[in-house]
């Protein structure tokens, strides 16, 4: 019973989430890297891929991706040729404050929707679904 609800609820969260970003021209698997991007200006492709657990030739194609698309650029790091870094574009700036946008105010509807006095349980529950199924919490957020 939990599982089909967590799974149906993951489902239309999803959706929600995908639906709002395409009207605004943004790829929703994107968005994570730009609202990190969006507060670690300048970190490293590597930085990158631990702190979001995305893998590193993940994390390549889709920063591939988004270059050619004029959302990020990367450079090498002046003392390590070795280290690409990572920042937003003009485009990729105004993308990233769209998405927080719409992140944020997805958020607000979810708790508006719960009582107050339950919204630290909501998180605490969250949090230990999370890490029993073997997630962790990026370090970036």
């Amino acid at each position: 019973m939990y599982f089909h609800i967590l799974m149906h609820n993951s489902k239309l969260l999803q959706d929600r989430v995908v639906k709002e970003l395409e009207s605004k021209n943004i790829h929703h698997g994107q968005a994570r890297v730009l609202v990190v991007l969006l507060q670690n200006s300048n970190i490293s492709q590597i930085e990158l891929s631990n702190g979001l657990n995305i893998k590193r030739p993940t994390a390549s194609r889709m920063l591939k991706q988004m270059e050619e698309t004029d959302l990020i650029v990367r450079t090498s790091d002046p003392n390590d040729d070795r280290i690409i870094r990572l920042k937003l574009t003009e485009n990729g700036l105004k993308k990233a404050v769209i998405v927080k946008e719409v992140w944020d105010r997805i958020n607000k509807d979810l708790l508006d929707w719960i009582p107050e006095e339950h919204h630290e349980l909501f998180n605490e529950l969250l949090v230990i679904i999370r890490n029993n199924l073997g997630g962790k919490e990026p370090y970036l957020k």
